[in-house]
């Protein structure tokens, strides 16, 4: 098995995060709660990851209608709903589509103000199976820890454990 050690310097702060937490506490969650009421907790959750992730910034040429045949469902507001259903642990897509249909304040925060316009099961499969090709997730990994983590690292090492 392989693992990878990540060595932090303790005396730097994580400015970048400390200011989004600052920022989705004092100015987002007021605003959202203006307009949608009260939300819950695992809505916090899934606004803040979407802060740090900033999922349109991923999407990729490949993921974007070409202006050829049938419009494809936007893809953004599918990978809203990916990382939606990680935070809320939906074992399966039909569980997801159908909080979507029936959680106004869900389906709101992943960009469909209808419950009519949340995708079938079947675009959600083929769209999840295009993040995979493309490597969306991979990215999205990479991309988070260069941007909060890099003037922390220290070093890395790969250690190979044998008999685990």
């Amino acid at each position: 098995m392989h693992f990878i050690l990540w060595v932090f310097k303790p005396e730097v702060k994580m400015n970048r995060l400390t200011d989004i937490y600052h920022t989705t506490e004092s100015y987002l969650f007021p605003m959202v709660e203006e307009e949608m009421g009260e939300i819950t907790g695992k809505m916090k959750e899934f606004l803040r990851i979407l802060e740090v992730v900033r999922p349109s910034r991923f999407l990729t040429d490949a993921l974007r209608w070409c202006g050829l045949g049938r419009p494809m469902q936007d893809r953004e507001k599918i990978f809203r709903a990916f990382l939606l259903k990680s935070v809320c642990d939906f074992p399966i897509t039909k569980l997801l589509i159908e909080n979507l249909r029936t959680n106004p304040g869900l389906r709101r925060l992943c960009g469909w103000e209808y419950s009519g316009a949340v995708p079938s099961e079947a675009t959600f499969s083929r769209v999840f199976s295009e993040f995979a090709t493309e490597q969306i997730l991979e990215e999205v990994h990479s991309s988070i820890i260069k941007e909060n983590c890099q003037k922390k690292l220290v070093g890395h090492s790969k250690l190979l454990l044998q008999g685990l």
